[in-house]
C-alpha cells in the first residue's frame, strides 16, 4: 500500500480509466478516485468512453471525458485486468510517465510500473481502503460512488466474497452520508422499459438443460433494436437463469 500512496502523493496529473463498457464497480472505484484526487488538489481527469445512464445520479459523472490527449504524470486503471480491455484509450495509458493497476481480478496481468492487485469483493472495497490510507475525507458522494461499486460486484451483499469487511465498509460509509437506501434502489430495483422488455424475453424464452443443471435463455440484436434498449439495459439479465 506504501508505495500505492506514494506514487499518487508524488503526481501532479493524474488519469484514471477503467475497461470498456465498464459495469458499477468500474464506474464506481473510478469515480471515487477523482473525487478524491480532486479534493487533494491533483490536476486529474476520468477518461471513460462509454457509460450506461443508470449511474447518472453520481457526482462527477457529468465532468468525464471520452478521450485525452494530454500527457501525464500518473495513469491509473481500476477493475481491468488486461491493458486491451482498456480499448480505444489505451494510448493513454501507455503515455504517461508512471501508471498504476488498481484491480480485484487475481488473472490480472499485472501491467503497470506499481500493481495493486488483491482478492476483494470489489475494486471499490480497494480504492476505499486506498483514499483512507491517504487521509482522504469520505464523504456523500465519494461514499455514493463507491457503495455503487460494491453493491454492483456483490449483487446486493449476495455473492459468496462478501464478508465481514465489506459490510464494515458499507456501515463506515453510511456513517460517512452515503446514500445506501437510494444507490441499491437506483441499481437493483429500477428497470427502464426497454430493460424490462429485454427481462420479459429472457425469462419467456427460459429453457432447462442437463437436468435442471444448466438454464439458458438469449435475446437477439433485433430484440435489442425493437425495445430500444441503449448500453446498460442489459444489465442483470445474465443473473435471471441463476439458481
Amino acid at each position: 500500500m506504501g508505495e500505492v500512496t506514494n506514487l499518487i502523493n508524488s503526481s501532479n496529473s493524474v488519469v484514471i480509466l477503467t475497461h470498456e463498457k465498464p459495469d458499477g464497480d468500474a464506474i464506481g472505484s473510478s469515480l471515487a478516485l477523482y473525487l478524491a484526487l480532486r479534493d487533494m488538489g491533483k490536476d486529474v481527469d476520468v477518461v471513460i468512453p462509454e457509460w450506461a445512464k443508470i449511474f447518472s445520479y453520481l457526482n462527477g459523472l457529468d465532468e468525464v471525458i471520452t478521450d485525452s490527449l494530454r500527457e501525464y504524470d500518473l495513469a491509473i486503471t481500476v477493475d481491468c485486468a488486461s491493458l486491451n480491455r482498456i480499448g480505444q484509450v489505451s494510448d493513454v495509458f501507455g503515455s504517461a510517465r508512471k501508471s498504476l493497476v488498481i484491480d480485484h481480478h487475481i488473472s490480472n496481468e499485472g501491467y503497470g510500473s506499481v500493481n495493486y492487485i488483491r482478492e476483494c469483493s470489489s475494486c471499490s472495497q480497494m480504492v476505499f481502503d486506498i483514499l483512507r490510507t491517504l487521509g482522504v475525507t469520505i464523504e456523500r458522494e465519494i461514499g455514493n460512488a463507491i457503495i455503487t461499486g460494491i453493491i454492483t460486484d456483490t449483487n446486493g451483499f449476495k455473492n459468496s466474497d462478501v464478508d465481514d469487511v465489506t459490510f464494515d465498509v458499507a456501515s463506515f460509509l453510511y456513517k460517512s452520508g452515503a446514500e445506501i437506501s437510494r444507490v441499491y434502489t437506483e441499481l437493483m430495483q429500477t428497470k427502464s422499459m426497454a430493460r424490462f422488455e429485454l427481462f420479459k424475453m429472457v425469462v419467456n424464452r427460459l429453457e432447462f438443460l442437463c437436468d435442471g443443471k444448466i438454464a439458458f435463455s438469449y435475446v437477439s440484436k433485433e430484440d435489442v433494436s425493437n425495445v430500444g434498449a441503449v448500453f446498460g439495459d442489459h444489465e442483470g439479465l445474465v443473473d435471471i437463469g441463476k439458481g
